[in-house]
């Protein structure tokens, strides 16, 4: 009777142990996901296009299982560092301001690319404030495979797929295999396959690599292990995805073109291809982990052990109030730049009835001349101006800051449409009215159509021919200056001999940019 009382009683303790440990870890993991809420919250301007990413883009389909994962990993790491009060080390205050200044230059900006991996960096520093900045090692997996979430990896495709042809190239040659490969088309003689940019396996080495780095980050304690295996796993998923398109193409070869993974099921049949390579990469680590063992037991031991060597330190109000306000001003930023947008609401581009000796002949352009093509301009003109029979096709456009889908400098942006081609192109610099002017003169042709192109971005009343370059002025000036930029280009027809075209055009453009700076400026 005792002895089963004795045992219940164990049990019941036991439960109840097991119970506080459950409720314990709740509690960590939901002030992971707190910590990472109140980020996303603050940059919430960022967070909604990776949230769009997640629902929209297929290549961001494993992002709910990589989150989920990344906060029961942080959720660990924050419960070993309970016994630290919240004190940010200098360097951690430095790193979340700088952080934070650079993530509202981006987002002034729109550079989309910049801002989520701010986004990722702050959420780093955010969770080293509430842990302790000595753990900060512990934290990099954890947080840093959440980059592999945020569409940033866009810029991978066109290397990976060049390297994808190349190695197929090379094994359909050493094969022997009748096939003639172009561009990224593969001929064979059943038919013919694009190696497309879906078949760069951008998102196969993004998974793999993820998952190598949570792998090492659980499994192996040693920094030159971690590094191998992630490399390895990186390697692993490229290989999985040049045997996959190796592989379609020969099965489409032999079964004529008809065989379902050439149809609809290439999808699918790459993702079997990629778990079949995991099962040698997983054996490779624990391979890896048993010599780890053998050698470092007792030091594996210790770094598992969850207690940490760190001693409490006094809370440096200065410290957390600096860094308060480095997570506010992402917010403020966003504020300001909503009420200087409205501010400029009325600013539009004109082009006038005149510009020194041209004449306004219309309000349309050449449409046989290459125009422009930019999106989500605030106003946008277009016109033509005549002297002593000449005429000159004139764009301008204006933008007021800088938001997602409606950028000076994006990639859906062109000068001058695809199918023509450039044959020369120079820069130009002058000075016109205590102004220095740069603008680009290219020369154009599509078949036996000629033109000639001048062009420039008008930022904050200064010319500029450089991308890059206006992305930082449009930076500066939103902050010291003007929001306002634009896009301005002439085009001009010419003959086999362009000579005389450009000089009327050099001269159109310098008396023109003052005149559209200034009638800008006065809206």
């Amino acid at each position: 009777m005792l002895r089963k009382g004795f045992s219940e009683h164990r049990a019941s303790g036991s439960q109840a142990s097991s119970s506080r440990a459950a409720v314990e870890y709740l509690k960590y993991w939901f002030l992971g996901i707190g910590v990472l809420a109140l980020v996303g919250a603050t940059l919430w301007p960022t967070s909604v296009v990776v949230a769009d990413a997640w629902l929209h883009n297929i290549d961001y389909s494993h992002a709910a299982l990589v989150v989920l994962v990344s906060t029961y990993l942080i959720s660990i790491e924050l419960r070993q560092s309970k016994e630290i009060l919240v004190s940010p080390s200098l360097w951690l205050v430095a790193l979340t301001c700088f952080l934070s200044v650079v993530w509202a230059i981006a987002y002034v900006t729109a550079t989309q690319i910049v801002q989520m991996i701010c986004l990722v960096g702050l959420a780093y520093c955010a969770l080293l404030i509430v842990a302790g900045a000595s753990r900060w090692s512990r934290f990099i997996v954890p947080v840093g495979v959440l980059l592999s979430t945020v569409p940033i990896w866009g810029v991978l495709v066109p290397v990976l797929q060049a390297v994808t042809i190349n190695v197929n190239a090379y094994f359909l040659s050493l094969l022997g295999w009748s096939a003639f490969i172009a561009g990224d088309v593969v001929y064979v003689p059943s038919g013919t396959f694009e190696i497309a940019r879906g078949c760069s396996g951008a998102h196969f080495f993004v998974v793999g690599t993820t998952i190598g780095a949570l792998y090492a980050h659980v499994n192996l304690t040693t920094p030159a292990m971690k590094i191998l295996f992630v490399a390895l796993a990186a390697l692993t998923s490229l290989v999985a995805n040049w045997m996959r398109v190796l592989a379609l193409v020969i099965i489409g070869d032999v079964t004529d073109m008809r065989h379902t993974f050439i149809a609809d099921g290439h999808y699918f049949f790459g993702w079997a291809v990629f778990t079949a390579t995991l099962f040698p990469l997983f054996w490779i680590g624990m391979t890896m982990q048993k010599h780890e063992l053998a050698r470092e037991s007792a030091s594996r031991s210790e770094a598992e052990s969850g207690t940490s060597s760190v001693s409490s330190r006094k809370m440096n109000r200065a410290r957390l109030a600096l860094v308060s306000l480095a997570f506010v001003f992402p917010a403020t930023i966003v504020s300001i730049a909503s009420f200087r947008v409205d501010s400029y609401d009325n600013t539009v581009v004109e082009l006038p009835p005149s510009i020194g000796m041209w004449k306004l002949s219309g309000q349309t352009a050449n449409e046989r001349l290459p125009l422009p093509e930019f999106t989500g301009a605030r106003t946008e003109a277009l016109a033509s101006y005549t002297n002593r029979g000449r005429a000159m096709s004139v764009y301008a456009n204006l933008y007021v800051g800088q938001s997602r889908g409606a950028e000076l400098v994006a990639y859906g942006n062109r000068w001058y449409p695809a199918e023509w081609t450039v044959s020369s192109s120079e820069m130009q610099r002058s000075e016109v009215q205590g102004r220095t002017l740069s603008y680009i003169v290219e020369h154009l042709n599509i078949g036996d159509a000629k033109a000639v192109m001048a062009r420039t971005y008008i930022v904050g009343g200064k010319t500029v021919t450089s991308d890059t370059r206006a992305k930082l002025v449009s930076a500066i000036e939103w902050f010291v200056g003007s929001p306002v930029s634009g896009a301005f280009a002439v085009t001009v027809a010419c003959d086999t001999s362009c000579d005389a075209a450009v000089s009327d055009l050099e001269r159109f453009v310098e008396t023109a940019i003052p005149v559209v700076i200034r009638e800008t400026s006065s809206n």
